[in-house]
C-alpha cells in the first residue's frame, strides 16, 4: 500500500492516517506514506508505516505524532532548499516502529564542485535519533552508513552528519 501526497500547503484534517487501513484488518506488503512535490503542513497522525517517504523537493511540518519504521529523503531531483527550512518538523513526537531505526538519504548526482547543506529533521527532542544508522547514497552506489557526528570523505569534500538545532547533512570542500 502507497499513500502519496502531492503539492499544496495544508492537509487538514482530524483523525489519524494508518499503514493498517481500517480499523479491522491487516494490510499486506510494503506500507509506505510518501510526500512529493509538497510543502506545508500535515495535520493528522501517522501510525503503522514501514517507511516515510520526503521526495521531490518535499518539506513537511508535521502537527501531530508520527510513528514509521524508517525515514527516507530523497534529495536527487536537483532540488535547492532554503537554507533555515527543514525537509521536516516534527512538532509532536516522532517514533520509529520496529527496530530498525534507519534513516536513508539519497543524493543521486550530487553537486561536489561547492560546498552545500541539507536541514533534515528538526524536533523538540532528537534522542529518538541518537542510535540511528543514516544511510547515504548517490546514483553510484552506497556512500556510508553513518551515526550523528560522524564525517566520511565524499568527492572532493567530506561529508558531516551534524545535530545544530536539529539534524543537518553538510559537504564541505577539503
Amino acid at each position: 500500500m502507497e499513500l502519496r501526497y502531492t503539492t499544496g500547503d495544508m492537509l487538514e484534517f482530524a483523525g489519524t492516517v494508518s499503514g493498517d487501513g481500517a480499523v479491522t484488518g491487516t494490510v499486506l506488503g510494503e506500507k509506505t506514506l510518501q510526500f512529493a512535490v509538497f510543502s506545508g503542513t500535515f495535520d493528522g497522525t501517522v501510525s503503522n508505516f514501514d517507511s516515510l517517504q520526503l521526495r521531490n523537493g518535499s518539506t513537511v511540518e508535521f502537527s501531530h505524532s508520527v510513528e514509521a519504521g524508517s525515514l527516507y529523503y530523497e534529495l536527487s531531483d536537483g532540488s535547492t532548499y532554503e537554507s533555515d527550512a527543514f525537509v521536516t518538523t516534527f512538532n509532536a513526537s516522532f517514533s520509529f516502529s520496529g527496530n530498525e531505526e534507519n534513516v536513508s538519504i539519497e543524493l543521486g548526482h550530487a553537486d561536489t564542485s561547492t560546498a552545500w547543506s541539507y536541514n533534515l529533521i528538526y524536533a523538540d527532542d532528537l534522542s529518538v535519533f541518537d542510535d540511528s544508522d543514516f544511510y547515504i547514497s548517490d546514483y553510484n552506489g552506497e556512500i556510508a552508513s553513518m551515526t550523528i557526528g560522524e564525517t566520511v570523505d565524499y568527492g572532493k569534500g567530506s561529508l558531516s552528519l551534524v545535530e545544530n538545532n536539529g539534524i543537518q547533512l553538510i559537504y564541505t570542500l577539503a
